[in-house]
């Protein structure tokens, strides 16, 4: 009778299996890359943890490349953004 009440939860992203995409993309190509993908330790959590928000995080984030896109019109009237790599800039610029 109780089971009847419950909400039935749908997926919050049409398509999208997890929502832990950014993140899970983010340790595959950075921080597995330096840590590697065996488990870590609960006693060298903090220490890893504290490491990466010092040095990774400001770094992926300091170093991220953004594209600026160009709006050209063709000459049907139709609008077409263009990403050139000659725009793109990051932070450090």
């Amino acid at each position: 009778l109780l089971r009847k009440l419950l909400i039935e939860f749908t997926k919050s992203r049409a398509r999208q299996t997890n929502d832990n995409a950014l993140v899970e993309s983010k340790n595959g190509a950075v921080v597995r890359k330096l840590f590697g993908h065996a488990h870590i330790p609960q006693r060298w959590a903090t220490l890893i943890n504290a490491f990466s928000q010092a040095h990774l995080n400001p770094y992926l984030n300091f170093h991220r490349p953004c594209f600026f896109p160009e709006i050209r019109t063709d000459q049907k009237g139709n609008e077409r953004k263009v990403y050139r790599y000659e725009t793109m800039m990051d932070d450090a610029v």
